[in-house]
């Protein structure tokens, strides 16, 4: 599946115009532009909007019904990054499908296993493989594969302390190179991951556990004193628990924790909504994907050709 065959032709392929100029349909625009707030952080809407909204929004959305504002997205090369974390899960078929991958030895999805990108599987690792009994590895592809909600939980703060490091890093060097005193780089890093979403086909009853737990990890982070978590109540629900690889090493929250099956999706963008994820994942601040699915595969080459830092881009 992840021959490393294909890295040749990455470089032509990501300079290419027919990959540069790719833009998504007018329909999955507009199923983007219909649920853009669960992505962006746009003010609330004015008095003058909802009293007056022909005044306000011409121009600055899309109707599918008068045809005429149908407009494709913005060329891959041409988007800025959504203030999202965006998270790839697959269940369904994989529920069975993960046990295929392990019993045919599978690597990673073909984009998803260029060099430059942070997260290696174990299994190119042949002297991590050889050390590793049957269970280990049969238990690593399913924590590579069909990922809990624990396991998210540890992931999603993991990635996120590692690029709110990056970010800082970043920001201070451009203050130095201004000739400014840094401050509050903190707050202005925090402003450009601002929301989580979730690209699934997950039953809403593990979706609801997942943002809940993610939500109360985040929240927990703001009683730190000392770096010291406070003590949470003895009679705390189990899948919130407390434990320290879900705690986060600074004050953290998030604006909103949205999933697929939140989306407004009529009837006619329900055959795009797989594409409208992939829009999301393409343009997120960060994602992280899972490196055996094709769909995860496609939001990497995009994230690849819109120039996107690699460590950006991440797997379970």
């Amino acid at each position: 599946m992840g021959s490393a065959r294909l890295h040749d032709i990455i470089p032509t392929l990501i300079h290419s115009p027919i990959m540069r100029d790719l833009a998504w349909s007018p329909l999955v625009n507009y199923a983007f532009q219909k649920n853009q707030h669960h992505f962006t952080t746009l003010r609330k809407p004015s008095l003058l909007s909802v009293v007056l909204p022909f005044l306000t929004s011409r121009g600055s959305s899309i109707s599918y019904e008068s045809g005429s504002d149908m407009t494709p997205t913005p060329p891959v090369s041409k988007i800025e990054s959504l203030p999202v974390l965006a998270l790839h899960l697959r269940r369904g078929d994989f529920i069975e499908h993960c046990d295929n991958l392990y019993n045919w030895n599978s690597t990673y999805t073909g984009f998803n296993t260029q060099p430059s990108l942070p997260d290696r599987f174990f299994m190119e690792n042949t002297t991590m493989r050889d050390s590793m009994s049957t269970d280990e590895i049969k238990e690593a592809y399913k924590q590579k594969c069909l990922i809990d909600v624990g396991e998210v939980r540890k992931r999603v703060v993991r990635a996120v302390t590692e690029w709110r490091n990056e970010r800082l890093q970043i920001f201070e060097r451009q203050q130095r190179n201004r000739f400014m005193a840094a401050h509050n780089g903190d707050e202005g890093v925090k402003e450009m991951l601002r929301k989580v979403y979730i690209m699934t086909n997950g039953d809403r009853e593990f979706l609801n556990q997942l943002k809940s737990a993610l939500l109360s990890d985040a929240q927990r982070s703001a009683l730190r004193i000392d770096n010291k978590l406070i003590a949470e109540d003895a009679n705390a629900n189990s899948t919130n628990g407390s434990s320290s690889q879900y705690d986060y090493d600074f004050v953290w929250s998030w604006d909103e924790i949205s999933t697929s099956r939140d989306m407004d999706i009529g009837w006619e963008t329900k055959y795009v909504a797989q594409a409208m994820d992939m829009y999301v994942g393409q343009r997120a601040e960060v994602f992280i994907g899972n490196g055996f699915s094709s769909l995860t595969a496609n939001v990497v080459l995009l994230r690849t050709v819109a120039g996107v830092e690699p460590w950006r881009t991440r797997f379970w």
